[in-house]
């Protein structure tokens, strides 16, 4: 983003600060697991809620631009989607205040369990987390506490997987960004407190014009039982004031199966 010179470019500036403040960073990404046909109701029902919750939340919004949708996937050693919302609470608005949210996701993966055991996991479930927004010229910051439930199933059953059946947990989460233009640095944190697990994802991308930045992301993931590490090229294409379409290409290893490629996705829109 440019330096403020003059009030024309300042007011061309503030627009854009605004508009990526609103579109704040709320991708939920989760290690493993799409609904198995025992799950497939489940993962409807999950799915159904979610987005009657979050058009009703929208609508109710839209008058006052306080919400932001967001939709996104991952394919390496595991497979997942995952589509949600944020709404600030009445009395804020995005990236100042309180604010909630929520998403649902569905993904698969497959290990070798026991004696060599092929197993292939299916899961299926979602969150929720109450936010607190700081903004500003330098950025924004999100943070707050949230429950989170996943269904997996496994097939044959493998009762040695700590994350077979239905769970549930809380998790502590924090992400944001600092503008330091035409540089940008986003992050995102979160720590499920039953299982141990953690996600850590952090890029690092220079504006390329007024559409499009560009440079490298890292991630992190894992448990007591398994690591999982990424890094790629990245990218950020803007789809008007108020919409961003994110896409990393790179190399993931992960802790007993080594090397492979990732591709990983995520739009968003606010209102």
């Amino acid at each position: 983003m440019a330096q403020i010179t003059h009030e024309l470019d300042g007011m061309r500036a503030e627009r854009r600060v605004r508009a990526r403040v609103k579109a704040i960073r709320a991708a939920v990404p989760v290690p493993a697991p799409f609904a198995p046909p025992g799950r497939v109701a489940l993962a409807l029902l999950l799915t159904v809620a979610s987005g009657l919750v979050w058009s009703l939340a929208t609508a109710a919004a839209r008058a006052e631009d306080h919400a932001v949708v967001f939709a996104g996937g991952m394919m390496d050693h595991a497979k997942f989607g995952y589509l949600g919302g944020t709404i600030a609470l009445p009395g804020s608005a995005l990236g100042r205040g309180f604010a909630i949210r929520g998403a649902a996701f569905v993904g698969d993966y497959s290990y070798k369990g026991g004696a060599g055991q092929h197993v292939d996991a299916n899961f299926s479930g979602g969150e929720i987390s109450g936010l607190y927004q700081l903004s500003g010229g330098w950025g924004w910051m999100n943070v707050g506490p949230g429950i989170r439930y996943t269904d997996t199933s496994l097939a044959p059953s493998d009762p040695s997987n700590r994350r077979h059946g239905r769970q549930g947990e809380l998790i502590i989460s924090a992400d944001g960004a600092r503008l330091l233009a035409p540089w940008r640095f986003d992050w995102y944190g979160a720590y499920g407190t039953r299982l141990s697990d953690y996600q850590v994802r952090a890029s690092l991308t220079h504006d390329l014009g007024p559409v499009v930045r560009a440079g490298l992301e890292t991630s992190f993931e894992g448990d007591p039982t398994y690591d999982l590490q990424r890094v790629g090229p990245y990218a950020a294409i803007r789809l008007g004031d108020k919409s961003e379409l994110q896409v990393s290409v790179g190399v993931s290893g992960q802790t007993g199966r080594g090397t492979g490629a990732y591709l990983r996705t995520g739009v968003h829109h606010s209102f």
